[in-house]
């Protein structure tokens, strides 16, 4: 399992006197990536891990209740700490004395764990051998300054002309297009969305001209069709007549298949679901929606 472990710059901002979080991703002898966060706390609210049995080399005892000191703290008491910390246990103890400087923290400590929380989903999504240092510093960029990545909406493009879109982008690290494979089943998805809007339009009231737009798309739409994925042999077979005509006229842009609809397993209905994710990952960082 990828790991992030957080560390305090040597460094110290002259005039705030706070010290910058770094990151450190890295799982077993994988990877093992370092990049700034541009985050900065006060490091009397950053504790690194106390490491005992070193500690007790030098005949110091440390109580068993106690885990992790502060650097002022391990200097005073000659602890002697490990590599990784964290931000205090007791930061958001509402007993502590709120100051500028612990309400600064607590906002530190906020943005840290957004950001964790924001390399492992880019890290879900990403090729596994692209993880580097250079990897790490682009995702908490455009975590931290989104607005370098934006670009204007493309407005009134379908869904399918995205998706031929995203399958004729040059991959960032190979400069090559999608896979022949890997195209075939986003087309397999590009049908399977445009049967699903043909369907609400045939079959749900007052959805004459639904589209699954980009731009409009809701998380009820995406488990909606997830369902509709999953049941879509059965729907064929009950309304044989609307599936004739959605497989006989696929929108522009949509390239036809073969014309059968088949059983899907819960395993091909999360596939679909994880390209369609890929999908909006893309749009999103492009500036397209």
């Amino acid at each position: 399992m990828a790991t992030i472990e957080l560390r305090l710059s040597s460094k110290i901002d002259k005039e705030t006197g706070r010290n910058e979080i770094l990151i450190r991703f890295f799982q077993g002898s994988k990877f093992d990536a370092y990049a700034k966060s541009e985050v900065f706390v006060n490091p009397d609210y950053f504790e690194y891990g106390i490491n005992k049995a070193e500690t007790a080399k030098y005949g110091i005892s440390v109580p068993d209740d106690v885990i992790g000191a502060t650097l002022a703290v391990a200097e005073k008491r000659g602890y002697v700490l490990r590599k990784g910390g964290d931000f205090m246990a007791n930061l958001n103890d509402n007993r502590r004395r709120e100051t500028p400087e612990l309400k600064r923290a607590r906002q530190a400590s906020k943005q840290i764990d957004e950001l964790k929380k924001h390399i492992l989903e880019q890290y879900e999504l990403a090729d596994k051998d692209s993880i580097t240092t250079e990897w790490l510093k682009d995702v908490i960029d455009r975590k931290n300054h989104p607005e370098k990545y934006s670009k204007p909406k493309e407005a009134d493009k379908t869904i399918y002309e995205l998706i031929e879109e995203y399958i004729a982008t040059p991959n960032r690290k190979t400069n090559q297009p999608l896979a022949e494979g890997h195209a075939r089943v986003f087309r397999v998805l590009s049908r399977a969305i445009a049967r699903y809007e043909g369907f609400v339009r045939e079959t749900q009231k007052g959805r004459k001209n639904f589209t699954f737009d980009i731009n409009k798309v809701t998380r009820e739409d995406i488990e909606d069709f997830s369902d509709y994925l999953r049941n879509e042999k059965h729907l064929s077979d009950e309304y044989p007549t609307i599936f004739k005509k959605l497989l006989a006229n696929y929108p522009t842009n949509v390239k036809k298949g073969h014309d059968r609809i088949e059983e899907r397993g819960e395993n091909t209905v999360i596939k679909m679901r994880t390209r369609l994710k890929s999908l909006f990952l893309y749009c999103y960082d492009e500036g397209k929606t």
